[in-house]
């Protein structure tokens, strides 16, 4: 019994192993991204799509009258985040005068129905490593 059970064990683990062996790494996931499917659709479109995060926030954007962008940052090795623009606001209201406190001006549950203009995903501070934009 006791051979049985080792060899349940054993072989249990090997097929663990290999399943998490097989995922690529999450910089190659993010690069292989094809982020045009993604523009002109709701931010909850890529945010089903993507590797989950613990670490996302509502920022203001440059210019300031776009409003509100969102970052998705994974704190690893290297580090990696993802930044998303909105196209043509229909939810939020792009220019708001809260602006230095992002969270409060632009609600993330109205700012994850608006539709993405512009995504850019970065490795370290600043090396683009995968990009789309509808403009």
């Amino acid at each position: 019994m006791k051979k049985y059970f080792s060899i349940f064990i054993f072989s249990f683990f090997l097929n663990n192993y290999s399943l998490i062996a097989q995922q690529p790494p999450l910089e190659q996931q993010l690069i292989s991204l094809d982020l045009n499917f993604f523009l002109n659709k709701p931010i909850d479109t890529l945010l089903a799509y993507i590797p989950h995060s613990d670490s996302i926030f509502v920022s203001s954007t440059e210019p300031i009258y776009r409003g509100a962008g969102l970052i998705i940052e994974y704190n690893q090795t290297p580090f990696l985040w993802i930044y998303i623009n909105i196209y043509e606001p229909q939810y939020i209201t792009a220019f708001s005068p809260n602006y230095l406190n992002p969270e409060n001006a632009w609600p993330f549950s109205l700012l994850k129905k608006e539709k993405i203009g512009r995504i850019l995903i970065y490795k370290y501070a600043t090396t683009l490593i995968n990009e789309a934009s509808i403009q």
